[in-house]
């Protein structure tokens, strides 16, 4: 909505976030909002993602709308992020995923795509004494650092210990797919988006062009493939890493997937806007290279609705090129 200038529909959204996922008591937003449930929040743990993006995204619109009540309720947020979200392990700063479930005895459990780092360079411009441009650096350096398999990919989920050792986490697939997927959208929209950053995703996404869909997920441990394709979201993201010209023209999906579509979205914003994305990368891997951002999710096999997203999911036997079970 704030992309779209659009404040009527921007305040109607987030007059139902407050009246329909009310803070928890950190002061955060909980994570999931189900119509087919009674009550329709039954955990209140948050997904921080979504609590920067909210502050993010009242921040953005305080100026734009000048309505100082928007500022207020962002610097409430960011505050609470800090102070419960804000944790330090093997001399890293970085922001936990969410309060509940992702610390243990030795180590602690991250997802690199909440780190949204255009955000934190937003939040550190109006708060410069509250520590974002040391949660961007550390941020920064692990994306660097988590790199695995074939193509130096960050998993969905990463595993901390104190010792420092980095590992895909134990309790998720070790794959490279929905979540990771964002990981190069916010590099790039973060203006952070450097060729030695960039590049892997572009090596792994530039094997897939000219009517070659990519597929939905790798495994980082034995370079497995999803036996379905990556759904137009995600594929939005793959144009946007690559330089590919026909983003800013492409329709939207229509099947209804809200993730999908959201990434979409974000993707063609952040093209439009002229982020400093540092490419074409197909320069230096595939001249050529056209992604298809038109073949929709149905006739790809899959839709990337996400329902165990955020929460502990089975763990898929991805030996073999095989569709993860449903949660």
């Amino acid at each position: 909505a704030f992309a779209h200038d659009d404040q009527a529909a921007f305040d109607k959204i987030w007059e139902w976030t407050q009246n329909n996922l009310p803070k928890n008591k950190q002061g955060l937003f909980p994570w999931k909002w189900d119509p087919n449930t009674t009550p329709h929040v039954s955990d209140q743990n948050n997904a921080t993602d979504g609590d920067l993006m909210i502050a993010w995204s009242l921040l953005a619109a305080s100026s734009k709308w000048n309505d100082p009540s928007y500022a207020s309720a962002s610097a409430e947020i960011r505050a609470a992020i800090l102070k419960n979200l804000r944790k330090t392990i093997a001399d890293r700063t970085l922001l936990l995923p969410g309060v509940k479930g992702f610390e243990h005895d030795d180590t602690m459990v991250f997802n690199l795509s909440y780190f949204v780092l255009p955000a934190y360079k937003d939040f550190h411009a109006v708060d410069p004494a509250a520590g974002w441009d040391k949660l961007t650096s550390d941020a920064l350096a692990l994306i660097q650092d988590a790199r695995f398999g074939r193509f130096s990919l960050p998993p969905d989920w990463l595993q901390i210990s104190d010792k420092g050792q980095l590992v895909p986490a134990p309790e998720w697939p070790p794959t490279f797919g929905y979540d990771a997927v964002r990981v190069p959208l916010f590099l790039i929209w973060g203006s952070e988006g450097g060729a030695d950053t960039i590049m892997p995703f572009g090596g792994f996404w530039g094997q897939f062009c000219s009517g070659q869909l990519p597929p939905a997920w790798i495994n980082l441990q034995n370079a497995a493939y999803a036996d379905y394709a990556a759904p137009r979201g995600m594929r939005a993201v793959q144009a946007l890493t690559l330089g590919t010209p026909n983003l800013t023209t492409a329709p939207l999906p229509s099947d209804g997937d809200y993730y999908s579509s959201a990434l979409f979205m974000l993707a063609q914003f952040v093209r439009q806007r002229g982020a400093n994305v540092n490419t074409p990368l197909t320069a230096a891997i595939r001249p050529d290279c056209t992604v298809d951002l038109e073949t929709d999710e149905k006739a790809s096999g899959k839709s990337s609705a996400r329902s165990c997203r955020h929460g502990a999911a089975p763990v898929p036997d991805t030996s073999k090129s095989v569709a993860p079970p449903p949660c």
